[in-house]
């Protein structure tokens, strides 16, 4: 399956807080999903990654939800 062009499907935030000067953050990744439909030239697949945002402390401060599109 030759999937030849990455484009952006979007961005969703979500904001608990502002982190602080000097505030140590931690990001942590992951594959929210991965899903395949088929379109009029052919497979789509969707890669969603979700990054969540938090303080050294473990209190949350963002969520972002990246969606990209493979043809």
């Amino acid at each position: 399956m030759p999937l030849k062009r990455l484009m952006n499907g979007g961005y969703e935030y979500e904001l608990f807080r502002y982190a602080q000067p000097g505030e140590r953050i931690v990001l942590r990744s992951r594959y929210a999903d991965i899903y395949q439909r088929n379109g009029r030239t052919g497979p789509i697949v969707f890669v969603v990654i979700e990054d969540s945002y938090e303080s050294a402390a473990g209190e949350r401060l963002l969520r972002s939800i990246n969606t990209m599109i493979l043809r």
